[in-house]
């Protein structure tokens, strides 16, 4: 019995094909489903996908494509499907090309890895199996060793043997040595081909619906605080802050008053006006706001200083000048870790007199090194303990990393475990785009690739598209089908996504400054379902596998 690496395929005629060479092969001989290859052509990625790979020492490597059509045909002019309605449709590619255009691929990066030249070691060849189906014609001349058929199933070893050898003689596979086999099967098992267990855009979204009725029904247990005027809540990441934060806003102008959201990440403020439009002219970043406040102010110097201290002091002499009507009934603050005190006092001068204030924060995410005071200005102070955006295990993994002790919400489903992998760092831009593709392929589930870096200085730099999956920096395309968001850590603070894959990652106790604890606090804290972390081989990946 042959051995299988990784888990059955999903697709139902894959899977058959699979069971089938398992029990019909020799021991000592293994069956790989789903292998993945990708090279670099022009700055794209060319990719594809063998359905099954078979290593069989003293004979060679094996590709087969598989086909769930029930019946098919080899005409003159290509090969044909019969459709259940009875007609015939042409295919654009024959499955003997896709399965030679795999195997010869997958030829090229064996013989790179082992560094020996053109010449494989021992035969490479191809086979096309329909375990469903029957062919109503072949071509006399048709090569039937690369094909086999519903009664085929039962001697798929006689398949798999003659396929190989119609690509050379018995002395050739001998090469293909037990000690060869196994070095092959690393290569292709190796983290730019590995097989991902079963866990696709379904598992995803399943677990996504959980945590989204869970947090609804936080959010109906946190209203009590729209009943106080002067409110901060402090809570971790995940814990619900930014939708509370856009509750409140949204019962105030429900309630016929003026309200006005401010926050300090501008992609975060670009977020929210596009998950809710009716509410887009009230969300605000802060340095947005204070620039359209006093538009005459021109920035100079040090814009660290101009942002934080200049122009918030110019903004509270305008704003404590306007008349009471001028003001708003509510000002809700988001993500005030991030705020200098001169910005904080300045937003409170928004607010009218008897109006309210509130404000949200989070130190374990004060990516600035603020530190402010958690009550800011306020009367009361609320804190959230749970977590209710990402599944145990990666709330569990994340506690783990940087020494914290947040609670998962009861109820919240487990997912799975944070994938952690190392590999040299021109590896991590092909790894991200399978990721992407398995997670959120039909776009029902968004997936980002965060970095520290900016895109040109990160892994994914100069590989705008791989494995099927566009690279984008355009938030749009954080819901759209066949993209996957880049962001550096620091924008995408406050935002989230289904899944998230994190390339770059160091050690964050190296004193890389665009790397700190903060840092891989927030990343980690941004993925509601998957999490996966790529770094390269050496200490850091100790500290994240350990």
């Amino acid at each position: 019995m042959a051995r299988i690496f990784g888990r059955l395929p999903e697709n139902a005629a894959e899977r058959k094909v699979v069971l089938a060479l398992k029990e019909q092969l020799p021991a000592g001989w293994v069956v790989v489903p789903g292998v993945r290859w990708a090279r670099q052509s022009g700055g794209r990625l060319c990719d594809g996908e063998a359905d099954v790979v078979v290593l069989a020492p003293a004979l060679g490597m094996l590709v087969v494509e598989v086909k769930g059509s029930r019946e098919f045909r080899v005409t003159r002019d290509g090969w044909e499907r019969l459709d259940p309605s009875g007609a015939w449709t042409a295919l654009d590619r024959t499955p003997v090309e896709q399965a030679m255009s795999n195997a010869h691929e997958l030829k090229r990066i064996v013989c790179d890895a082992l560094r020996i030249g053109p010449a494989f070691p021992g035969l490479h060849g191809w086979l096309v199996v329909y375990p469903n189906g029957h062919a109503s014609s072949v071509p006399a001349l048709f090569d039937h060793r690369t094909l086999a058929t519903r009664s085929d199933m039962r001697n798929l070893f006689a398949r798999v043997r003659d396929a190989l050898l119609a690509r050379g003689s018995a002395e050739l596979g001998a090469r293909f040595s037990e000690a060869v086999a196994e070095k092959v099967e690393t290569i292709l098992t190796s983290s730019d081909f590995r097989v991902l267990p079963a866990d696709g855009e379904e598992e995803v979204g399943s677990d996504k619906d959980a945590i989204e009725v869970l947090t609804g029904q936080q959010f109906a247990a946190l209203r009590g605080l729209f009943g106080f005027p002067s409110v901060a809540v402090a809570g971790p990441a995940g814990s619900g802050k930014t939708l509370l934060a856009l509750q409140r806003m949204e019962a105030e102008l429900q309630a016929g008053r003026r309200a006005l959201y401010a926050c300090y990440n501008k992609r975060l403020a670009e977020v929210l006006r596009l998950k809710s439009p009716g509410l887009a002219s009230k969300i605000h970043s802060v340095d947005s706001l204070f620039g359209r406040t006093c538009p005459w102010l021109a920035r100079k110097g040090d814009d660290d200083v101009f942002h934080r201290r200049e122009l918030p002091n110019a903004v509270f002499d305008v704003v404590s000048g306007w008349a009471e009507g001028d003001k708003f009934d509510a000002v809700i603050v988001d993500e005030a870790q991030d705020l200098s005190d001169s910005q904080v006092i300045a937003l409170n001068a928004f607010v009218k007199q008897g109006g309210s204030w509130s404000v949200f924060i989070d130190q374990r995410q004060d990516l600035y090194g603020k530190r402010l005071d958690e009550a800011l200005m306020t009367d009361v102070l609320f804190r959230l303990a749970h977590n209710c955006r990402n599944t145990t295990c990666i709330n569990d993994k994340t506690n783990r990393l940087l020494g914290t002790a947040i609670d998962s919400m009861p109820g919240m489903p487990r997912g799975v475990p944070v994938l952690v992998e190392s590999m040299k760092r021109t590896q991590m831009a092909n790894r991200a785009f399978q990721l992407a593709r398995e997670w959120g392929a039909g776009g029902a589930n968004t997936v980002a690739i965060l970095s520290p870096y900016v895109l040109a200085k990160s892994a994914m730099a100069d590989v705008p598209r791989g494995h099927g999956i566009s690279l984008t920096t355009d938030l749009n395309g954080l819901h759209a089908s066949g993209t996957a968001y880049f962001s550096t850590i620091k924008s995408f603070k406050g935002i989230e996504a289904d899944c998230v894959i994190l390339v770059d990652a160091d050690h964050p106790d190296h004193g890389n400054p665009a790397f700190t604890r903060e840092d891989l606090y927030v990343a980690c804290t941004r993925a509601k379902t998957r999490l996966a972390i790529l770094t390269q081989e050496g200490m850091a990946a100790g500290y994240y596998e350990g």
